[in-house]
């Protein structure tokens, strides 16, 4: 198979992981959840700040951050000769790009604690201690030192196909009167799909441009869907564990539609693909 449709079947493969991270925001955000209030909102925004500030093992090895990511940019500046080494440069500003958007992530959440409670802050290390966050971060570190498929299968991973987000658009975005921290959870929600839209696309072009062999595409699909099932089980936790068990082992099983969220919501990666949406099962 060529790298295109290798590819899409990677992409296709894991869509129903992120389908479902759609449902948890659909569920959770409706007017009907018996399971939101207060204290849960918290739960969730506090690791939602976790993840912002330390990427979950998408920034790189143990102990990066967005502190780090601009410190090693800052290092790439001092030490290049910024007239000729422009390879250096651009790789800079990529890097501090990402770390500005992953900063204002982490400043939009802590805007909507701030709503939430007047309570003191608490460390952004603590909003870390959900323990399928905790093996979502350890996975990513796996794969990402055991290949190069495992690394491109990380980067790949980062947002979920932006499943969440999606589903929080879809939830409160629906014209209905809001409160201002539900207002502020929408602008920030949007504002990660925009910015990670197009993280998203280059890392899939950065995938299709690797001169991966048929076998690493199958390391790299199999490690994406390891990485989507557990980031799902993250999200659920996150969220009051709005799905049940049976509604989780029916996504495993592949019994649930993640093709008609690939087609209303990742067009940003067919377009990379160059394949028409007219054409999509």
């Amino acid at each position: 198979m060529d790298e295109v449709t290798l590819a899409k079947r990677t992409i296709d493969n894991s869509a129903r992981y992120w389908a479902g991270e759609y449902e948890i925001a659909c569920r959770y955000f409706a007017p009907s959840s018996d399971v939101r209030n207060e204290q849960a909102d918290l739960l969730w925004v506090r690791h939602q700040m976790h993840k912002e500030w330390h990427g979950s093992g998408v920034y790189g090895p143990p102990g990066e951050n967005v502190v780090t990511l601009v410190e090693r940019a800052a290092k790439e500046l001092r030490e290049m000769d910024e007239l000729t080494e422009h390879d250096r440069v651009e790789e800079a500003v990529e890097t501090l790009e990402f770390a500005m958007d992953e900063l204002k992530h982490f400043r939009d959440f802590s805007r909507v604690r701030q709503m939430i409670t007047t309570e003191a802050a608490q460390p952004v290390e603590e909003g870390g201690l959900l323990s399928e966050g905790a093996a979502l971060t350890e996975l990513r570190h796996t794969l990402r030192s055991r290949s190069r498929a495992g690394r491109l299968a990380v980067q790949m991973s980062e947002s979920g196909g932006l499943g969440f987000f999606f589903g929080v658009v879809s939830a409160l975005g629906n014209g209905q009167p809001r409160s201002e921290p539900e207002k502020e959870i929408l602008r920030a929600a949007q504002g990660i799909i925009d910015d990670e839209r197009s993280h998203l696309g280059f890392n899939l072009r950065r995938s299709l441009l690797a001169g991966m062999s048929e076998k690493e595409w199958d390391e790299l699909d199999e490690s994406l869907q390891a990485i989507s099932r557990q980031k799902l089980q993250e999200r659920n936790q996150q969220l009051c564990h709005v799905l049940d068990d049976a509604t989780l082992q029916a996504i495993d099983r592949g019994e649930t539609e993640g093709a008609d969220f690939a087609r209303r919501y990742l067009d940003f990666w067919y377009e990379k693909l160059e394949i028409p949406l007219e054409l999509l099962p």
